[in-house]
């Protein structure tokens, strides 16, 4: 029997919709998922962070110099990323294309520069 007939559509709320229990009880294991309050106060804490705390603390402060920071996150991220896609994409045999190019180019490449160390002494 579907959920929605189990209940009593003429008393049906807001807070019943909300508070539906058992219909999946996996969801409610996750965490700030079993209710509302704990969401409610991060939030809470945050606006009052950015809002009151932050700007009170930064008020005769100089602002932080970020820039190795942010640099460091921009490496990162694109190290993640593109771990990421050849993670996702190797497996699917997206990518087998373009890396026999890229090979037979390199091995072209290293024929190449084989012939000339050789010849110069490299």
């Amino acid at each position: 029997m579907d959920i929605l007939q189990q209940m009593n559509l003429t008393d049906f709320t807001l807070y019943d919709l909300i508070n539906v229990k058992g219909v999946e009880d996996t969801i409610d294991r996750f965490p700030l998922m079993a209710s509302p309050v704990p969401s409610t106060i991060l939030i809470a804490i945050y606006l009052y962070f950015i809002y009151k705390w932050g700007p009170n603390y930064m008020e005769n402060r100089k602002p932080f110099d970020l820039k190795l920071v942010i640099a460091a996150y921009n490496i990162f991220q694109v190290a993640a990323c593109s771990y990421l896609v050849m993670s996702v994409s190797l497996p699917l045999g997206i990518l087998n294309s373009v890396i026999s190019k890229w090979e037979s180019n390199f091995n072209h490449f290293s024929a190449i520069l084989g012939s000339f160390s050789r010849r110069f002494y490299f």
